[in-house]
């Protein structure tokens, strides 16, 4: 009788929810869709975010001849930002939660038609992580009798509970990002225009490069004092002090700009006496809509990257 008993649970099995989600069908695809959807809006939160660091650089180098109206737009868009950002990140966490919470049922499900099994993960790291370096994995040694990853992973996609619990999961529409794109004016003049930050970005990189880094090392020790709890009242100054550091690294990119602007202007209106339409400026990014009338920034930065005065106006 005690031979029976050791030999039942000697052939119990093990097995690991890792091990299985490695093996099941079912939560291989609804991983992969769940990820593609997180992907996808990830991608383009990104892509906003570079949007409005495109689009805020652009005004503050515009300097006093950036429209009031747009430096609106960008703190509204920036707000709606935030907020749908947010929104996104809950949600997948949320969904994550669901997933879990199914799969979990799921696996209990199956794993209790196997009486006396154990959980255990069938593989361990063998030795210390290096960077860089693929770790080892060995067979775990705690892992005694039939390895059942397979087979409760089976049992589990032949589950109509979870299979159902996965499909409407998967249903629920991900939050959308509001992108709030829009044309707008181009400044200086309607007929064409040029990126401005695709000037200043080709002409100008190392010295707006500098500038940036001058903005980080002023913003270290903010986000330094908030991660060391900062309490309300020392918050409110170090947000104030961020709105300086802000508004300095404004002036600076102005600074930088204002003679090139002035003499690629200078450029610009000598082409138009020789028949050319007029050419201003334009702020927004493609992304949230460019400006109206005719991009020319493809034509015309190469051009204007060779007026001899407006490479004497270039840091």
């Amino acid at each position: 009788m005690i031979v029976l008993l050791f030999s039942s649970l000697a052939a119990a099995g093990y097995y690991h929810p890792a091990d299985i989600a490695a093996e099941s069908k079912t939560y291989g695809v609804a991983a992969d869709q769940a990820s593609a959807a997180y992907e996808e809006a990830n991608r383009t939160a990104e892509a906003l975010a570079l949007a409005f660091t495109e689009y805020e650089l652009s005004l503050d180098l515009l300097g006093a001849a950036a429209p009031a109206a747009e430096r609106a737009r960008l703190d509204t868009l920036r707000k709606t930002y935030n907020r749908e950002r947010a929104q996104l990140e809950s949600f997948a966490s949320y969904m994550l939660e669901d997933f879990d919470s199914v799969f979990l049922a799921a696996m209990e499900r199956a794993v209790a038609t196997h009486k006396g099994a154990t959980e255990c993960e069938a593989m361990v790291q063998k030795g210390p992580s290096m960077p860089g370096i693929k770790p080892r994995y060995e067979k775990n040694p705690e892992c005694t009798g039939e390895d059942l990853n397979a087979e409760i992973a089976a049992a589990m996609d032949r589950d109509p509970a979870l299979a159902a619990a996965v499909k409407e999961i998967l249903t629920v529409a991900w939050p959308t990002l509001t992108t709030g794109a829009e044309a707008m004016a181009p400044i200086g003049a309607p007929d064409r225009w040029v990126s401005v930050s695709a000037l200043l970005s080709k002409g100008a990189a190392g010295a707006l490069a500098a500038i940036d880094r001058e903005d980080d090392a002023a913003r270290t020790p903010l986000a330094a004092a908030i991660e060391e709890g900062a309490t309300t009242e020392e918050k409110a100054a170090l947000v104030s002090q961020a709105r300086q550091i802000t508004a300095d690294t404004a002036a600076k990119r102005a600074s930088l700009a204002a003679p090139v602007l002035t003499a690629a202007d200078a450029a610009a209106a000598k082409w138009a006496k020789k028949g050319e339409p007029a050419t201003g400026w334009c702020a927004n990014p493609s992304m949230l809509g460019g400006c109206s009338g005719t991009d020319a920034t493809g034509e015309l930065v190469p051009r204007l990257l060779e007026d001899k005065k407006v490479v004497k106006a270039l840091p």
